[in-house]
């Protein structure tokens, strides 16, 4: 008499709702958050205003610091 082979299906993992819950919601975020930050790189490389934009917010706090700079100078070679 030849063996019989049955083929069973998996046993499903049985998670109470408090953990399904929680792992849906980490799962979700973890996408929502990696989505966001990869359309705001997509958009930043892609979008040439948002480029120029960033680049003269970067000049404009350069030049601050150089206005300080200079101011703190005139400051102090103006007693001389």
């Amino acid at each position: 008499p030849a063996a019989r082979i049955v083929a069973r299906a998996p046993r499903p993992l049985l998670l109470s709702p408090e953990a399904m819950l929680c792992r849906a919601l980490a799962v979700t975020a973890f996408a929502a958050g990696s989505a966001l930050s990869a359309a705001e790189d997509l958009n930043a490389a892609k979008n040439p205003i948002r480029k120029v934009v960033t680049m003269l917010q970067a000049m404009q706090k350069k030049v601050e610091k150089e206005g300080e700079k200079e101011k703190e100078l005139y400051e102090k070679f103006q007693c001389w």
